[in-house]
């Protein structure tokens, strides 16, 4: 129990933590710990769940991507510009997650081969992806989806919304895979002590990409959300 309380104490912190403010507001508010409260409280904070599953990723790979929002705007471009060029739903989502997979393994590689700072690195990289969009978009918003691709972002299981359920699969599939899972322990490692994993045999430059094409694809799935979100309002 000792051991187990050890390994996981920054969490039990953090859930303790939640459950405290949780408290203080019901005790502020008898609206509070409803279901229609919290239901709507997991629709407006679903897409920043994802993102920030990405994200969580590669700040324990001992660095941060400054271009994740940039990579949520093109990605959103992108499946946006492929729904109105006639594809399916489905398809230009798929397109939209393996370009922002693209878009972050390039920033993995382009910090694990030059050695340029990540901060650096990472800021002029965002800086080009929403040139890139602002000039496909002529600055102007793409609207007139339809109803498939809508239905993916804001669509219903019951009294749950699609996205609110892939945010939790996410987080239970992440959960496994950073704790009891050989990749997830490589990314610890190289954000704890990469030079000792390099001298291990362990090919660095692997994980250093891997993470950052998660996060890519995190923002992808991210922007699906958002976009149907403000379109429904």
């Amino acid at each position: 129990m000792k051991k187990w309380f050890s390994r996981y104490s920054q969490q039990i912190f953090l859930f303790a933590a939640m459950m405290a403010v949780c408290m203080i507001l019901t005790a502020k508010s008898e609206y509070f710990l409803v279901w229609r409260n919290l239901r709507n409280i997991l629709e407006a904070n679903s897409y920043r769940m994802i993102l920030a599953i990405g994200m969580t990723f590669v700040i324990a790979s001992g660095v941060m991507d400054l271009s994740a929002g940039a990579m949520v705007s093109m990605c959103g471009v992108i499946m946006a510009v492929t729904l109105h060029m006639g594809v399916a739903a489905p398809a230009a989502v798929m397109i939209g997650i393996l370009s922002g997979m693209a878009f972050g393994a390039v920033n993995g590689l382009l910090i694990h081969y030059t050695g340029i700072n990540f901060f650096i690195l990472t800021l002029a990289a965002g800086g080009m992806l929403r040139g890139v969009s602002l000039m496909i978009t002529d600055g102007k918003p793409i609207t007139k989806f339809g109803q498939e691709f809508i239905y993916l972002g804001i669509g219903r299981i019951g009294e749950i919304q699609l996205s609110v359920i892939a945010a939790f699969l996410l987080v239970l599939l992440s959960f496994p895979l950073m704790y009891h899972m050989k990749w997830g322990s490589y990314v610890l490692s190289l954000g704890g002590n990469r030079e000792a994993l390099e001298k291990s045999g362990i090919r660095t430059g692997c994980y250093r990409v891997g993470v950052h094409a998660f996060l890519g694809a995190a923002a992808a799935a991210a922007r699906r959300r958002s976009r149907n979100r403000r379109r429904k309002r």
